[in-house]
């Protein structure tokens, strides 16, 4: 099983997240195993739905970052995969809050 961490994300012209930054990440000592890079949300929402996990990295408030809910796999009314976190949603802790690139 392999741990991601998702520092960014990018939108479309409606809004919708398209892509993410993901990183493979280092459980014990928290640590990026591989640089941040762009990946679409369906290879997200796919390896998640194989046990991989997930979770959103939002910026510190002193540096680095600060962990947010679990990332879940879901399928849309259209049968499109996409991600949402786990946990009602929290104030500065939703995908919508990470970073654009």
């Amino acid at each position: 099983m392999s741990l991601f961490g998702i520092t960014a994300k990018r939108a479309d012209v409606d809004g919708k997240i398209s892509e993410l930054m993901v990183g493979r990440v280092d459980g014990a000592t928290n640590k990026f195993l591989s640089q941040p890079a762009p990946m679409n949300v369906s290879t997200l929402a796919d390896l998640v739905k194989c046990g991989e996990q997930a979770w959103p990295l939002f910026p510190g408030p002193l540096g680095g970052y600060v962990l947010g809910p679990k990332v879940l796999a879901v399928t849309n009314a259209d049968g499109t995969e996409t991600i949402d976190l786990t946990g009602a949603p929290e104030e500065g802790r939703k995908l919508a809050d990470l970073p654009a690139f």
